[in-house]
């Protein structure tokens, strides 16, 4: 049985799946290239189609989820008035995921339904499908397995008819985070299965290095710890060639666990101490967060109550740190 920490750990790998998103939305987020696209937005004249592609890029790489719904709303008026379905689906969909980032779940359901019908005015089955994957996410944020299931299955129906290989094994990838996250293991493994095949067909790296990280987090919550633990390895290895730094984080806290778990605590507090490194050299609050809740853990588990003390005080300054700016971003 695993500790009540991995309760936290599971949340993480559904955000996981949700960066590996249909549109990239976050995966390929990039503020520098919004703040050079919005200097010459305004070169362009309202009539001008280049100007939706730019807006479109724009709420695509924008990181504030308050600007990317701005830059959204004016890509959808700017669709409006210039009767382009397709850039219409492609405003409400970027909508959608930014009201998804922050949590206004109802809101993002209401513009990701307009993004498929506006998509299905274009014709544009393979948007269809982006926009049910995108409700998908969306329904697993708040719980709605039995939604959020049949729209990734609709998703993945029609994705199977179109030759983008990667959209459709990363949708396959959440639709299996969402069965994880619903504690159905073996319909999650199903799912990465198929979407680990893919990536490896097609030789997309990030997506075999999450997928195999996924299966481990899979097989460490089915007591299976050395499979876990060799894929979980692996997917870092992948990852740290890269540069995403975020799973690692998250892996790293799965494999103390598993140590944990075979009563190897020295073993288990040099991952969670290796987490909370790789989580502060690159700012990743809900991972220092997490780190130190699992070191104040596996301390007290030692007896060494200073180094408890210390790493659940640590926790308590970073989870409060996180709620308010939730809070903020909410309003």
């Amino acid at each position: 049985m695993l500790s009540p920490c991995f309760k936290v750990i599971i949340k993480s790998v559904l955000i996981i799946g949700l960066i590996f998103t249909f549109s990239n939305h976050i995966f390929g987020q990039n503020q520098n290239i919004a703040d050079s696209l919005k200097k010459v937005l305004n070169k362009h004249n309202d009539k001008d189609t280049l100007k939706l592609e730019l807006l479109h890029k724009i709420a695509q790489n924008e990181r504030d989820p308050n600007k990317a719904i701005e830059y959204s709303e004016k890509l959808i008026q700017l669709s409006n008035s210039l009767k382009l379905p397709i850039y219409l689906y492609r405003g409400y969909l970027q909508k959608g995921q930014a009201l998804r980032e922050k949590a206004d779940l109802s809101a993002a359901t209401n513009s990701l339904f307009k993004a498929a019908k506006a998509a299905e005015k274009a014709n544009y089955q393979a948007g269809v499908g982006g926009a049910f994957a995108a409700l998908g996410d969306v329904y697993i944020r708040s719980e709605n397995y039995k939604n959020a299931f049949n729209y990734y299955n609709r998703s993945i129906e029609i994705l199977r008819q179109e030759q983008d290989s990667v959209t459709l094994a990363t949708v396959l990838l959440n639709a299996g985070d969402g069965y994880l996250n619903a504690g159905k293991l073996d319909s999650a493994l199903l799912y990465f299965e198929e979407s680990g095949k893919i990536f490896q067909e097609v030789e997309y790296l990030i997506g075999t290095a999450y997928n195999l990280g996924n299966m481990g987090m899979v097989h460490a919550l089915k007591g299976e710890h050395q499979v876990a633990k060799n894929k979980m390895d692996l997917a870092t290895v992948i990852l740290r060639d890269m540069g995403d730094f975020y799973p690692i984080a998250v892996y790293d806290l799965y494999i103390a666990d598993i140590y944990k778990e075979n009563n190897d605590l020295e073993r288990a507090i040099e991952y969670a101490e290796h987490s909370l490194k790789v989580a502060q050299e690159h700012s990743l609050k809900e991972q220092i967060r997490d780190a130190n809740l699992k070191l104040s853990e596996l301390y007290g588990a030692q007896n060494n109550y200073q180094e408890a003390y210390f790493h659940q005080s640590q926790y308590l300054v970073y989870r409060d740190s996180i709620n308010n700016e939730e809070k903020i971003r909410e309003i």
